[in-house]
């Protein structure tokens, strides 16, 4: 089934041999993009296919294929979306989400859950400001979110976590290290590892009802 959120059409892009689904899968990636592509068209052998693609940044989340009829979830999408990525022609609508849409998403249709780096031309993103937020169970999400991303400097982070929580974090996610400080309840934590940070979400989730944070290039 189609992913449950809604969001702004930015537009619509011709998809061929001389500017294919990659090439606008690379562009959104570079520019920190968060939103939806929706593929309608004709991949190689696949004949008719429509291809629904959820991503932040440099990283697909959620994919679907739709193929001869039938439904293809994540993991099981991803060699028609292959297929699709130089060697399809259609076109692809362009809609933006927020980070708390595509977590909506991601709860609401689990299957379609994907972990899938873009390759990009120069292999880097540059963030200049990434801002992500979720409600209630979303926040485990957005932990998984977090210890998920890859960046290729240090990102400044800063945030709060509301509710009967006043929490606050703050701190520096690096490719090789971690340094935040989490406060929740009044209780403080030192965190220096993706895991801890993704299980602090969770156990943030039971109690707290809001996140939201910030993160920037550091410098």
């Amino acid at each position: 089934m189609p992913f449950l959120s809604r969001g702004k059409t930015l537009g619509f892009k011709r998809i061929n041999q001389f500017y294919t689904l990659e090439n606008i899968l690379q562009e959104l990636a570079k520019g920190g993009f968060i939103g939806r592509l929706v593929f309608d068209g004709v991949c190689r052998d696949l004949g008719k296919v429509l291809l629904r693609i959820e991503l932040t940044g440099e990283k697909i989340v959620a994919l679907e294929a739709e193929v001869g009829g039938k439904l293809y979830k994540g993991p099981q999408a991803l060699e028609y979306y292959r297929k699709c990525l130089t060697e399809g022609e259609g076109y692809v609508e362009i809609i933006e989400l927020d980070s708390e849409k595509v977590l909506i998403d991601l709860e609401d249709n689990p299957d379609a859950r994907i972990n899938l780096m873009i390759e990009l031309p120069e292999a880097r993103l540059k963030f200049s400001a990434l801002h992500a937020a979720a409600k209630g169970k979303g926040l485990g999400l957005l932990g998984k979110m977090l210890y998920d991303m890859t960046t290729t400097e240090c990102l400044t982070v800063e945030g709060i976590i509301d509710g009967k929580c006043d929490g606050v974090i703050k701190g520096e996610l690096c490719p090789d290290s971690v340094n935040v400080v989490l406060s929740v309840k009044g209780t403080v934590s030192n965190i220096s590892r993706k895991d801890e940070l993704e299980g602090a979400f969770n156990a943030a989730q039971e109690s707290c009802s809001m996140a939201e944070l910030v993160m920037k290039r550091s410098g």
